[in-house]
């Protein structure tokens, strides 16, 4: 069996565009800026890629795909996207730190944003409880309600 190490991961300033914010300008895409580490068990002395992390996926998720994505109005909503594509790329991710921050917010300052770090517990923890959600009767009978309607003919 081979030997594991704890490695991790740091990406500093990558830079993307996002539409995120509850003024109207924002639901245009605005610049943001990104740090991350990434943490988790993998081969000591790796000889090929595979058994290393690779951070070339994310960096291309968030600067390629993220932007692409629905407006939302928090950038809370936002650091938790990125933190599931992290966790549900590689199983060995224990342990994520993101920093997320607008750069254009105020003019006075560099930076405006937030940062989370979370583990892997509390990433399914947070993922059972949508999944809870999303199954709970009261829901379920709410989506059939809706389902059931039908619109209502207009009188003439």
């Amino acid at each position: 069996m081979a030997l594991r190490s704890k490695w991790t991961v740091r990406v500093d300033s990558l830079q993307t565009e996002l539409c995120v914010g509850i003024y109207a300008h924002e639901k245009k895409p605005q610049p943001i800026v990104l740090s991350l580490l990434i943490s988790g068990m993998a081969e000591t002395a790796p000889s090929q890629l595979a058994q290393c992390f690779d951070y070339e996926p994310i960096c291309r998720w968030v600067i390629d795909v993220w932007p692409h994505s629905a407006h939302t109005p928090l950038l809370e909503t936002r650091l938790n996207e990125l933190a599931e594509q992290i966790f549900s790329s590689d199983k060995r991710v224990m342990d994520v730190w993101v920093g997320i921050y607008k750069t254009q917010a105020f003019p006075e300052a560099q930076r405006v944003g937030l940062e989370r770090g979370i583990n892997r517990r509390q990433f399914e923890e947070l993922h059972q409880h949508q999944q809870d959600l999303l199954t709970h009767p009261a829901v379920l009978a709410a989506k059939s309600r809706l389902r059931l309607r039908k619109p209502h003919a207009l009188a003439p």
